[in-house]
């Protein structure tokens, strides 16, 4: 199967393929099938998602982002900087890839996309970063393969984040 180029705004109306979506877990197969539209719908969040060539397009990868806060204390030396008890973030929240897929970059690609968007928000109101909670030990290696930083303290669960100054070194140009 050939992908479309590019990352697009999730779109169901389009009537994009979700039921053959297999990403190795049965939650993240699941919220894409029946609960994904109706979140998004509602201003919970927002997905993006690579797709594959038309005639019938179908989902091959997706991830979302919402709008969040986290303690400051999860930044270590960087909670300084932060002058309140929580710091505004933007949450990225569930990122999968069809195992079909796998291995070809498209998880980094889904990732940078969201980093993008990330730091186009961040020039218009204020966020400190971009926030993500891995699903298990693999997921959280992926994110700080791509520059993710460890968040302290989190009683094991897997929460790292990517400052947005960081993200403008990536984006200089970005509007």
């Amino acid at each position: 199967m050939k992908l479309r180029k590019g990352v697009f705004p999730f779109a169901p109306e389009q009537g994009w393929k979700t039921a053959t979506f297999d990403c190795g877990c049965r939650e993240l197969n699941d919220f894409l099938r029946h609960r994904l539209a109706r979140q998004q719908q509602r201003n919970v969040l927002r997905a993006y998602a690579v797709i594959t060539s038309e005639p019938e397009p179908a989902v091959v990868g997706y991830y979302t982002l919402s709008g969040a806060s986290f303690e400051k204390v999860l930044l270590g030396d960087q909670q300084r900087q932060i002058p309140y008890a929580s710091a505004p973030c933007v949450l990225l929240g569930r990122l999968a890839v069809d195992k079909t897929f796998a291995g070809r970059g498209i998880g980094s690609m889904l990732v940078a996309d969201a980093a993008r968007r990330v730091y186009q928000v961040a020039r218009t109101i204020g966020v400190y970063a971009m926030f993500v909670e891995a699903k298990d030990e693999y997921a959280a290696q992926f994110y700080e393969r791509l520059g993710f930083l460890p968040a302290e303290g989190t009683d094991g669960r897997q929460r790292l984040f990517f400052p947005v100054n960081a993200l403008a070194t990536l984006f200089p140009t970005a509007e």
